[in-house]
């Protein structure tokens, strides 16, 4: 063996990781070469130093000091992640979420045909008002933000339009429709396309406006803000169809969702296409 070869094994003489052969090779290498039996001999006493060391004590409250310091530096990272959510921060945006929550019901309710119970209502108006609060929150200090505010202008332009929706000509048209042809596959792809419009059409106009196109992120930018739009749309698609029979309900149910779910991306489509021509 040479020296290099020797060398590259003393760590593993040391710890007797190597078999009796190469033992005995190294060994005998070692006791002949002046130079690797210095080497050998350095490397033992570092070793045996090393054995005989001990660590110093803590010096006393150390671990608490750590604990708090890392403790106090997580709570800076929230304050930097969700900055003014105190009480009285959040109060202003459950409020305007109550007052999104009492519009959105005095626009969508009075086209049910059928008597509203008042706990469907209430119901109704506690989940609009969690959303509208929490998305509000989130839309103005959180990740969302480029989303958010799409969703709730184009859930605030489809809850506009549906008023439009109960005009007496509108709804004996469509009353005559659905008792002419309740079972047409024609009307029920006409009824899914205007369904998928209704819901479609604010959110692509939303955002076109006000949409933040981020490339690396289009395609969860756009379920999220289809989801959030769809929550959001919710409770006026279920009022819609109280007055509707249970198969016309499902054909329009099926449209909104698909609506919502088609113009989520495509809306951020046309936010990049705005943001490349400006």
């Amino acid at each position: 063996m040479n020296c290099s070869e020797v060398r590259a094994s003393l760590i593993d003489l040391l710890y007797e990781e190597v078999g009796a052969e190469e033992r005995s090779r190294l060994t005998a290498h070692v006791e002949g070469c002046n130079e690797c039996r210095e080497r050998w001999s350095r490397l033992r006493a570092l070793s045996a130093a090393a054995d005989r060391w001990t660590a110093p004590p803590l010096p006393r409250g150390i671990a608490e000091r750590a604990l708090a310091r890392v403790a106090s530096e997580r709570a800076q990272e929230a304050q930097v992640k969700w900055p003014d959510l105190a009480p009285v921060q959040v109060m202003p945006g459950v409020l305007l979420g109550a007052g999104a929550a009492m519009v959105s019901l005095l626009l969508v309710v009075g086209i049910a045909d059928q008597q509203v119970a008042p706990l469907a209502i209430g119901v109704i108006g506690v989940v609009w008002t969690a959303i509208y609060a929490c998305l509000l929150l989130t839309a103005s200090h959180g990740k969302l933000r480029p989303v958010g505010w799409s969703a709730l202008t184009a859930s605030g332009i489809g809850l506009i339009l549906v008023p439009l929706l109960s005009i007496p000509s509108v709804v004996e048209a469509c009353a005559r429709l659905v008792q002419a042809a309740p079972e047409s596959v024609l009307f029920s792809l006409v009824l899914v396309l205007f369904a998928a419009g209704y819901t479609a059409g604010p959110l692509l106009v939303a955002g076109l406006a006000l949409g933040q196109p981020r490339p690396d992120h289009q395609l969860a930018d756009g379920a999220t803000l289809s989801v959030l739009y769809a929550l959001l749309i919710a409770p006026a698609v279920y009022l819609q169809c109280l007055a509707l029979p249970l198969n016309v309900a499902a054909v329009w149910v099926a449209g909104a969702v698909l609506g919502a779910g088609m113009a989520g991306p495509m809306s951020l489509r046309l936010a990049e296409w705005r943001a490349g021509t400006a």
